[in-house]
Parts: C-alpha cells; sequence; structure tokens
C-alpha cells in the first residue's frame, strides 16, 4: 500500500483550527458583510441611533458592538459594558428591543448566505496554498 502525504491537510486542519491568515480575513469579512446587511434593511432616517450605529460596518469600534472569534467561529451583534448616552447598557438595551418584537439582528438572507460560503470557500482555498 502506497505511503500518503498528509502535509497539506495537516497544514488545512491546523489552519481550521487556528482560525488565523486568511480563514481569519473571511471570518472577519463575513461579518462585516452580515453587518451591512443588518444595518441597510433600516430606513436612513433610523440608522442614526446608538442602537443601529452598533451595526454600521463604517464604524469599526461602534461602542456596544459583539465582534468576537470563539473556537472557530464568529460571534457578532451587541455585547459588552458600553452605556447608551440615555443611560443603561447597549447590549441590555438591544435585548430588551428584540424580545419585545423589534427585531434588530436577523438572520442573515439566503444570498448573503451565498456570498458568505464564496467567501469561506476562497479563504480554505488560500489557506490550503
Amino acid at each position: 500500500m502506497p505511503d500518503l502525504d498528509l502535509t497539506e491537510l495537516d497544514h488545512l486542519q491546523s489552519r481550521l483550527a487556528e482560525m488565523s491568515g486568511p480563514m481569519r480575513e473571511g471570518l472577519h469579512a463575513c461579518g462585516l458583510m452580515y453587518l451591512g446587511e443588518q444595518f441597510t434593511q433600516y430606513p436612513l432616517t433610523v440608522r442614526t441611533g446608538t442602537l443601529l450605529a452598533v451595526l454600521d460596518p463604517s464604524l469599526p469600534d461602534a461602542p456596544g458592538r459583539l465582534f468576537d472569534q470563539v473556537s472557530g467561529s464568529l460571534q457578532v451583534g451587541f455585547g459588552g459594558n458600553a452605556r447608551h448616552p440615555g443611560g443603561g447598557n447597549i447590549a441590555t438595551i438591544a435585548c430588551v428591543q428584540q424580545a419585545r418584537g423589534r427585531l434588530l439582528l436577523q438572520e442573515p438572507s439566503d444570498g448573503l448566505v451565498g456570498e458568505m460560503c464564496g467567501v469561506m470557500v476562497g479563504a480554505v482555498e488560500e489557506s490550503t496554498k
């Protein structure tokens, strides 16, 4: 039986486990794509509030934004201890709004899921080079 060279597979597995290099960049790009879709679903007149600023991908350090890589995935949304100008924790206020049926975050559209899959396939291909 011939010996199999698993060097490339080992390399890919370590990249996937670490989510480093192109994989991390792809994950980050997907997170920004998701935020952009969530942000643009609101009318322009509504996009100026503190809660929606969290969703604006053009504001990389928006107070109250959760954008953390955890175990090979990305958590995107509301989080942290940032305070709303009117008082209260931004993440807590967002949770209350969500619970009241004012959906701030929704599932990504099918089209966006397809785009994100394409980004991650490209990242996997780049990681195997």
